[in-house]
């Protein structure tokens, strides 16, 4: 799987504030609603590894969290008129591509210390809001209206490569050799480093943005009418409609083969598990715009917008659990899961008392704050599925662990003066 880094329509970003983060279980979707800054309008996040990440608004201000996204540090701003690109080749290389006006005039920042300092290392003069994209911490392209530039030392050095008159939207390589460049209405590909374009593809409806799997399998998400995402599985060459919905679509990323993420306009993101055959949405916070998202991992992933909103999920978007019973409970329960051994599917019941509050009006009955969480034999939290408030019942969660390896984990259930642990074995 190819590890992109995608350019952005806007960015800002030297304080060292911590930035304190107010959080809601989104219930309905599995995803969970953290403000980040509501002053600003975050247009591009991207996340390293599972801890390491980054967020932009329009102006190059920049904030990084090393904690999964639990609490973000600005760590620079600018102030410029855009930032149309951010990307992080790894945990410490960064690159920016800034815009300011009076005269127009466009850099690239780079930091080689995850962010504590950035560095001019390129100006082009009278160009507007250009992109880049690096393939690794030294090979990289900058680009734009109707022009591009490649680098292999780091952007110490650019030359200049000619191309049609297109815009340039976003890059992306393969590997060093191979690589794709996508405008609004044609892809292109090169197979010798860049140097020389060919049309893949010619399209009547607008490309937004583009994920390759593989040197055979790629997405785009688009719009024409509606939103739709169109697949290849030849490397470009033949492309097949595999998705239509009434909202525009922006991004499109996959985590394996089989499981995608494809984010429209309409507070929502759809998912796939099918290899993109059939999408099922999930709700985000209502009544923002999103702009951007990343995963981590199989489960963990943001998903960045407006006012400062940032959703987080630690399930993969799906509430995994379902009430069974309506009879109260006298006591916590936590069974042992069904089938065990398992593969790759499970199923753990869990009784929740209720929970009896004394006020002055008198004695009224409480749901209970409840987690169920998945552990590898490290202790290594793997997956939340339970983080929300319950009402007292008979529950039944559902664990899927089918991007695990075979082995032994443990799933632990906590609430209001109660913790309890048991394990389980996958086995493929």
């Amino acid at each position: 799987m190819i590890n992109h880094c995608f350019p952005i329509r806007r960015l800002i970003g030297i304080s060292l504030c911590s930035i304190l983060l107010i959080g809601t279980v989104y219930s309905q979707s599995g995803w969970e609603k953290k403000i980040i800054d509501s002053t600003r309008d975050f247009k591009r996040i991207q996340f390293v590894n599972s801890q390491t990440g980054f967020v932009s608004d329009g102006s190059a201000c920049i904030y990084k969290t090393t904690d999964s996204g639990n609490n973000w540090n600005k760590i620079l701003e600018l102030n410029a008129v855009s930032c149309e690109g951010m990307c992080f080749p790894d945990s410490v290389t960064g690159y920016l591509s800034v815009t300011f006006t009076n005269p127009v005039r466009s850099y690239i920042y780079k930091t080689t210390n995850g962010g504590n300092n950035f560095l001019i290392i390129a100006a082009y003069i009278g160009g507007s809001m250009p992109n880049l994209y690096f393939y690794d911490n030294l090979t990289g392209w900058y680009y734009g209206y109707f022009s591009l530039y490649k680098t292999t030392n780091g952007g110490l050095n650019w030359s200049v490569i000619p191309i049609r008159n297109s815009f340039i939207n976003q890059i992306i390589f393969l590997n060093q050799t191979t690589g794709y460049y996508l405008s609004l209405d044609r892809l292109m590909k090169s197979s010798n480093e860049g140097y020389i374009w060919g049309r893949v593809l010619s399209s009547d409806y607008y490309l937004n943005n583009l994920f390759l799997y593989d040197a055979n399998t790629g997405y785009i998400a688009g719009n024409s009418d509606s939103g739709l995402i169109i697949k290849t599985t030849d490397g470009g060459f033949n492309w097949n409609r595999v998705f239509s919905t009434s909202e525009f679509m922006r991004k499109i990323q996959f985590l394996n083969v089989k499981t995608g993420y494809a984010l429209g306009e309409a507070s929502r993101i759809f998912k796939t598990t099918d290899e993109g055959s059939t999408w099922i949405a999930q709700n985000l916070e209502p009544n923002y715009i999103y702009f951007d998202f990343c995963f981590s991992n199989a489960f963990t992933g943001w998903v960045a917008g407006e006012r400062g909103i940032g959703m987080r999920t630690t399930n993969g978007g799906t509430i995994f659990v379902n009430k069974l019973e309506t009879k109260i409970p006298e006591n916590f329960s936590l069974y042992q899961n069904y089938p065990n051994p398992f593969n790759p599917i499970t199923k753990i019941k869990f009784d929740i008392p209720t929970q009896r509050v004394i006020a002055r009006s008198g004695a009224t009955w409480q749901s209970l704050m409840v987690s169920l969480k998945i552990f590898d034999l490290l202790g290594k939290e793997i997956q939340t599925l339970v983080n929300e408030q319950l009402n007292p019942g008979i529950y039944e969660a559902i664990f899927d662990g089918s991007n695990l390896p075979s082995g032994i984990y443990f799933y632990q259930l906590k609430g209001a003066n109660f913790s309890v642990t048991k394990m389980m074995t996958l086995v493929k």
